[in-house]
């Protein structure tokens, strides 16, 4: 809750971390704060673009953790509804889903993300 606020600028500054495994924990940490991490919403989502799909899938999940609060990042969630890893795609598709209204703008990418699994 707000008790936890404090630890928000210290858990985004750890997103930037060299280990992979650290960045995926410190967005993990940041979901689990909810509405208090959305002053790292920017953080999170410059990790949708990482190297590694942990790291990636790890940052979809804190965002739609956030829920609404997660609004900017509707469009970098929508870019990785394409991701060549299926649990950053499974990832960004629940957290679009987690943003609710906010999330609109994704639609059409959501719609392209169903076509093509129902060709799978």
């Amino acid at each position: 809750g707000a008790d936890a606020a404090p630890a928000v600028p210290e858990l985004a500054k750890v997103l930037a971390d060299a280990d992979r495994r650290v960045r995926a924990a410190a967005a993990k940490a940041l979901g689990q704060l909810g509405a208090v991490a959305a002053p790292a919403v920017p953080e999170l989502a410059k990790l949708l673009a990482h190297q590694d799909p942990d790291v990636r899938a790890a940052a979809a999940e804190a965002l739609g953790q956030l829920g609404a609060d997660a609004a900017p990042a509707v469009p970098e969630l929508a870019k990785v509804l394409a991701d060549a890893d299926r649990r950053v795609r499974a990832a960004a598709a629940k957290a679009l889903g987690q943003l609710g209204a906010v999330a609109a703008p994704a639609v059409p990418e959501l719609a392209k993300l169903l076509a093509h699994q129902t060709r799978d």
